[in-house]
């Protein structure tokens, strides 16, 4: 179980750049003794939003167990059919449904998967956003969400006192 803990999956492509950051992550990752994870499609995501993003959907791995089995059942079933096809009333009806729902599996499969990844893409931009932001705030270059919030709600307030002074 500690091992699992330790484990760090990650994927040195041919970039060098990418072999670069890869062994960086690889060092900082074995002296803070968390996993590391790579994410098909939302590459050079920190771990942290990975874990958050995992935790706000927490049915993924059973809806993901539930598509590969069935993936699977269909498939068993298919070869079945095709070494036993009299033991069916209607082998090709029965072999059409089963590719059918191993087709819908493996879609449904990627479906996930990629909407995954989307979801850590647009969480890892906003959090990108959200500390430039921040950051230009803190050197007075510009305005955190919650200053720009703040002005608005002001000008609405003044905007609201002079409508009711031109009422009275």
């Amino acid at each position: 179980m500690e091992r699992a803990r330790n484990e760090v999956l990650i994927d040195t492509a041919s970039d060098p750049l990418r072999e670069l950051v890869s062994v960086e992550s690889l060092r900082e990752s074995a002296e803070s003794g968390t996993r590391l994870e790579r994410v098909v499609g939302a590459e050079f995501v920190p771990q942290a939003i990975i874990e958050a993003e995992r935790k706000s959907s927490p049915l993924r791995r059973p809806r993901l167990v539930v598509y590969a089995l069935s993936a699977s059942a269909a498939a068993a079933q298919l070869v079945y059919v095709f070494l036993e096809p009299r033991s069916f009333e209607s082998p090709w009806a029965s072999a059409l449904s089963d590719a059918c729902v191993m087709v819908i599996g493996s879609l449904l499969w990627r479906v996930e998967l990629q909407q995954r990844a989307e979801n850590l893409r647009l969480i890892w931009e906003k959090a990108k956003e959200r500390e430039a932001s921040l950051t230009r705030a803190e050197a007075g270059l510009g305005d955190t969400i919650w200053t720009a919030r703040m002005r608005s709600r002001k000008a609405k307030t003044e905007e609201r006192q002079a409508q009711r002074d031109a009422d009275e």
